[in-house]
């Protein structure tokens, strides 16, 4: 992090309880159209499904992966929480790269290197071949996820950001949605390997939108600067991996990043053992079957993008009026807290509904898709939160921490959730899941209520600002 001094002073709104930009905000914001800015967030929605299809979509091949390798479906589960480790370790390697060089550049560079462990990953010959490569699609593929939220703050305005960020992030609810769904059908009529063959398709389509339609979105790099000052035409930066990591220390993104990895173990809990515990509840056997069950969170999470960015965006503003015109990054946190207890609540049902077989097929079906349509009401404004709040240490740095620990919460949910139903049972196991959903709620509630006051004195004590003044995020 480079310590630099806040010049931004309290502005007084002329527009009665309206957000005013700048007029350096409006240059900033006014670089592209809006049509530009579609297309861009096109680009970026269908590269960040690539890491939850490929997180997903081998969920219901897992048995069939296994019986090709001769080992277990737990063991090939495993994979996925090593997957989730890589995904974890990706902001620590690679934010502070698109920081410095630009995310054009930096987003080419992780399409390119994709490319290759999806293929090998399709090609597998023996299982540890299998668990590398995949590995490898989680470390360059959740890099999109980054950056993605990195251009939504570069492009739009904060009034505006959780509106788009919900629209790009449609691309990964979606990816959740359907991926499993397609595997099943792959797996009943042809060979799981075409499961990773089809990533191979969707990364190359990538690669070849950015080279043609994707412009620098960083209004001032790094590099460029570097550039100006010297006659040399590049230069290789040291990345250290623990930047990301030590920015949790900052009291807000510790809470922020709470929130998330107990929701993102909330969500892998509850995907992880459909095939081994669903299934056999209900008599499915065939894997289109089982895999059917997954659409349930997915289109909750699809549907609501229709309206969590525009309710997060409407919770800001209307904070903003009653402060007078003032932003204050944590009021978008506001929006998160009833979704919080829709979550507790369809945790709790969907597990006792499987353990004591009630509410037949629709019950189940029913709270999984509110569960899934209330976290994406919680992510968007946490998403948001992490972009603007902190302009000071930059989004890359900001964000990152909160997918760090976010995907760490993936990979505990993943790698526990089969032991601990075999050891108490979903019911109960569900129970805790709701419990650590109160904490989640809880940590957003004390960063709602004191979060201003924290970050504020964090930012005074260690030399980035010199005084209160208002937030203009970033």
């Amino acid at each position: 992090m480079v310590k630099k001094e806040s010049t931004t002073e309290t502005t007084e709104s002329p527009n009665d309880g309206e957000y005013v930009l700048t007029p350096e905000e409006e240059a900033r914001y006014g670089r592209f159209s809006k049509n530009q800015k579609r297309l861009f967030m096109t680009i970026m929605a269908i590269a960040t499904s690539l890491g939850p299809y490929s997180s997903s979509a081998y969920m219901p091949a897992s048995q069939m992966i296994a019986d090709e390798f001769s080992t277990t479906g737990s063991t090939v589960n495993l994979s996925g929480t090593v997957f989730n480790i890589m995904t974890a370790i990706s902001p620590c390697l690679f934010n502070r790269l698109y920081e410095f060089y630009g995310c054009r550049p930096i987003f080419i560079l992780m399409a390119t290197l994709l490319l290759i462990p999806s293929i090998l990953t399709a090609v597998s010959v023996n299982l540890p071949m299998f668990f590398v490569f995949r590995s490898l699609t989680g470390l360059f593929s959740y890099s999109f996820i980054n950056m993605a939220a990195s251009v939504t703050g570069h492009i739009y305005p904060p009034t505006e950001r959780s509106t788009a960020l919900s629209y790009c992030l449609a691309g990964t609810l979606a990816a959740s949605a359907f991926a499993p769904v397609l595997a099943g059908v792959i797996i009943t009529y042809a060979s799981w390997r075409i499961i990773f063959w089809v990533q191979t398709g969707i990364t190359a389509y990538v690669l070849a939108m950015a080279i043609v339609f994707l412009k620098e979105t960083t209004p001032e790099t790094e590099f460029s600067v570097w550039k100006r000052q010297t006659s040399k035409k590049f230069k290789f930066i040291a990345v250290n991996p623990f930047t990301v990591v030590l920015a949790l220390r900052i009291p807000t993104l510790f809470l922020a990043g709470i929130t998330t990895l107990l929701l993102s173990f909330n969500y892998f809990a509850l995907l992880t053992p459909i095939r081994y515990v669903v299934d056999p509840r209900f008599g499915f056997t065939s894997p289109i079957q089982g895999s059917l069950f997954y659409l349930a969170p997915g289109c909750g999470m699809v549907i609501s993008t229709q309206f969590a960015g525009r309710y997060a965006d409407w919770v800001l503003k209307r904070a903003i009026k009653r402060r007078g015109g003032r932003l204050v990054s944590e009021d978008r946190l506001q929006a998160c807290l009833p979704a919080m207890l829709v979550m507790f609540s369809s945790t709790i049902i969907y597990g006792w509904s499987i353990q004591e077989k009630k509410g037949g097929l629709v019950l189940p079906i029913v709270v999984m898709f509110l569960n899934g349509l209330s976290q994406t009401f919680v992510y968007t404004p946490v998403n948001s939160y992490c972009i603007g709040s902190l302009p000071e240490i930059g989004s890359p740095i900001s964000l990152g921490s909160n997918y760090f620990i976010r995907n760490i919460g993936a990979a505990i949910g993943s790698g526990v959730t089969l032991p601990l139903f075999d050891a108490i049972g979903i019911g109960w196991s569900s129970v805790i899941n709701g419990a650590l959903i109160i904490v989640a709620f809880g940590c957003t509630l004390l960063c709602y209520k004191v979060g201003q006051n924290w970050r504020t004195r964090w930012l005074k004590k260690n030399g980035y600002r010199s005084g209160d003044g208002d937030d203009r995020e970033g």
